[in-house]
C-alpha cells in the first residue's frame, strides 16, 4: 500500500482533528482542581456481528479518550469539574441490537450523552429513542444519508460526514492515476451504500470518468467473486469500493487481484484499520490502494496524538478521543 498516498488523502481530516484536540488540551490544563463529579457517556458500537472486526475499536478509542481527558484534569461544565466514565454497549451490528442497547443506556443507565454507533442502520434505529428522551447523540461516522442527519433530529449532531471526502478522493484518483477512464462502483447494500453510490457517480462524471458498472452486495458478504466477475466483465480501470469495514475491503481487494484486476482500488472513507487491512490483503496484492485514513504510526504525528497513543497501547482506536471531546464540549 502506498503510505504516502494514505497520508495525503487524510491530511485535511487530520488537521481538523489535531487542532480541535489541541484546543481541548489547552482548555483542560488551564482548569484548576481535580474532578469532583462524574459525567457518564454511553458508547454504542458493533462489538459483535459482521461489522465488529474494526468498528469495535471505536469502543477502545472512547475508553482511551476518557482516560486521556481525565488525566488532563477532566472537563469543566458550568464551573464544575467532572471526570468521564464511559458505559459501552454492543449494537451487535443490527438495528434490533442498537435499539436494545440504546434502551439500556437511556432508561437503565440514565445517560444523557451517547457516542456512536457507526453502522448507519443502527444509528437510524436508535434515533427515535434518543430524540424522545432528549439524549444528545454524536453520530460519529455518518455517510450522509438523509435519515442519519436531518432537521427533525434536534438532539443528534455529527463529527463529520464521509460524503465530504468523495470529491478530494476523486481529485486524488485523477491526479495520481491519469490513465484511469472507466470506473466500477461496488458498494454495500445498506443506507451507507445507498447514499454513497450516487455521490461517487456524480464525482466520477464531473471529472470525465465513465461509470461502467454499479452494483451492491448484502451486508456482511464474504464472497465477492460473483459481483467482481460481473464488474470486471465491463473492463474498468479502477474500482470504487464506496463504504465498508476492513475485512470487507480486504476480501474484495484480494479477490479482485486473484481474478486478475491490477488497477487502483479505493474508497472515500476510512477502512477502520489500515494496518490490519494490509495484513489481510498480503504484500503481493497490497498495491495501488488508497483510503481516507490517518497513518497513526507516521513519525510526523503531532505530539498530542502520541500522548493519546501512549494511553491506548492496547486500544487501537485513539482517534475516537475527538468524539468524546465533542460530546463533553456540548454539555457546557
Amino acid at each position: 500500500m502506498k503510505q504516502a498516498q494514505t497520508r495525503r488523502l487524510s491530511q485535511a481530516f487530520l488537521s481538523l482533528t489535531f487542532i480541535m484536540l489541541l484546543v481541548f488540551a489547552v482548555t483542560s490544563q488551564a482548569a484548576s482542581s481535580s474532578p469532583t463529579k462524574t459525567l457518564t457517556i454511553g458508547a454504542l458500537f458493533s462489538l459483535t456481528g459482521p461489522a465488529s472486526p474494526t468498528i469495535k475499536q471505536g469502543r477502545d478509542g472512547a475508553m482511551a479518550a476518557a482516560e486521556w481527558i481525565n488525566e488532563k484534569g477532566g472537563l469543566t461544565i458550568k464551573g464544575e469539574r467532572y471526570k468521564i466514565e464511559v458505559i459501552a454497549e454492543d449494537d451487535k451490528s443490527t438495528p434490533d441490537g442498537a435499539v436494545a442497547a440504546t434502551n439500556k443506556l437511556v432508561h437503565k443507565d440514565k445517560v444523557k450523552f451517547i457516542v456512536g454507533p457507526i453502522v448507519p442502520q443502527c444509528a437510524m434505529a436508535m434515533a427515535p429513542i434518543t430524540e424522545e428522551a432528549k439524549v444528545l447523540r454524536c453520530n460519529v461516522n455518518g455517510i450522509g444519508h438523509p435519515a442519519e442527519m436531518n432537521p427533525k433530529l434536534r438532539y443528534t449532531f455529527a463529527t463529520y460526514k464521509n460524503i465530504n471526502h468523495f470529491s478530494p478522493t476523486y481529485d486524488f484518483l485523477v491526479e495520481q492515476f491519469p490513465k484511469v477512464k472507466k470506473i466500477a462502483i461496488v458498494a454495500i447494500d445498506d443506507p451507507g451504500g445507498q447514499a454513497a453510490v450516487p455521490v461517487s457517480q456524480r464525482e466520477a462524471k464531473k471529472r470525465g470518468l465513465e461509470v461502467v458498472f454499479t452494483d451492491r452486495y448484502p451486508f456482511g458478504t464474504e464472497d465477492y467473486y460473483p459481483i467482481l466477475t460481473k464488474a470486471l466483465d465491463r473492463k474498468p480501470d479502477a474500482i470504487d469500493m464506496a463504504v465498508g469495514v476492513t475485512p470487507w475491503f480486504a476480501a474484495m481487494i484480494k479477490q479482485a487481484r486473484q481474478l486478475g484486476f491490477k488497477g487502483p482500488m479505493f474508497a472515500s472513507v476510512p477502512t477502520g484499520d489500515i494496518y490490519l487491512l494490509r495484513n489481510l490483503i498480503g504484500k503481493d496484492f497490497a498495491n495501488d490502494i488508497f483510503f481516507v485514513e490517518p497513518d497513526l504510526k507516521s513519525p510526523k504525528m503531532p505530539p498530542i496524538i502520541k500522548e493519546i497513543k501512549a494511553i491506548s497501547r492496547k486500544r487501537p482506536g485513539p482517534i475516537c478521543s475527538l468524539l468524546i471531546w465533542q460530546v463533553g464540549r456540548r454539555c457546557g
